[in-house]
């Protein structure tokens, strides 16, 4: 039996029917895993050096065609699954390494906070945020779903429950309860989106709406502020007083500077009105 492909419509004057191009055979092996001979297609073009047409020049036979485009199809799809069901196994080992000190020390790399901020990027192009966040799902979530559970439940997803779960399930907390909020929200990103989780997270007044998205801040700074900051971020007793987090740190200064208010508005008071106006009147 052939899978025929047909240029126009049936009904239209001058249908051109080719036959002999595409086996249901080949066309059902899209669904499976790559063949012998799609590992080797892969493979070779991965290999490539030369220009996409230089590999795959327009005289190609069609029945051709249709191989280098089932398993380019199959090999980008399985890359993917790949590199998704990698990321919840990177989570499991960077939390060996914490246990496990000698292995960053042995890099040159004090504690594990720098490791992962400036190491794994350095040495194996995976950022501080991805790092913390596979590591936080592992240590969420691991001992309650299997990797493939995992996967099928998605990174996005599973990162939002690693954040409730640590948020309202601090150390402590009785096992009942923990197994109770815990089932629910499994239970919940089996078919429910992410936006549908953060919905019913705000209901049932789990978060402020606005908590549960991240956004990303672009500072410019002098680099040896940076090199101060970074070190400032480095030592334990900021873990301790402020958190993990850059959101947690960020709130902690905040909370700092918020003292200040009072001393400017006292100082600001202490000013006579010709010098506070110099360069010309305020809104006040």
């Amino acid at each position: 039996m052939e899978l025929l492909h047909r240029e126009r419509h049936p009904a239209q004057k001058g249908t051109k029917v080719v036959s002999n191009i595409l086996p249901i055979a080949q066309y059902e092996s899209i669904t499976n895993l790559l063949t012998a001979d799609e590992q080797v297609i892969v493979k070779d073009l991965i290999n490539a050096t030369g220009s996409a047409s230089e590999v795959l020049p327009d005289d190609m036979d069609p029945t051709n065609i249709w191989r280098y485009l089932a398993a380019t199809c199959k090999g980008v799809r399985r890359t993917q699954e790949a590199a998704s069901k990698l990321k919840f196994f990177l989570g499991r080992i960077l939390v060996l390494v914490q246990a496990n000190p000698e292995i960053h020390t042995s890099q040159g790399y004090v504690n594990f906070n720098d490791f992962i901020t400036d190491g794994v990027p350095k040495l194996f192009g995976i950022s501080r945020p991805e790092g913390f966040i596979v590591k936080k799902i592992d240590e969420e979530l691991s001992s309650m779903l299997t990797i493939d559970e995992l996967q099928d439940i998605g990174i996005s997803k599973a990162n939002f429950m690693a954040n409730i779960f640590r948020q309202r399930l601090p150390p402590g907390t009785l096992p009942e309860i923990r197994t109770e909020l815990t089932t629910k929200w499994i239970d919940r990103s089996r078919t429910m989106s992410l936006d549908e989780m953060k919905a019913e997270a705000v209901k049932e007044n789990m978060a402020e709406d606005g908590d549960l998205d991240l956004v990303s801040v672009i500072f410019h700074l002098k680099e040896s502020t940076y090199n101060r900051l970074k070190e400032f971020r480095s030592q334990p007793w900021v873990r301790v007083k402020a958190g993990e987090s850059d959101t947690d740190v960020m709130e902690a200064f905040m909370g700092e500077c918020s003292s200040w208010e009072a001393e400017a508005i006292e100082a600001m008071e202490s000013v006579p009105a010709e010098e506070k106006w110099a360069n010309g009147p305020t809104d006040d």
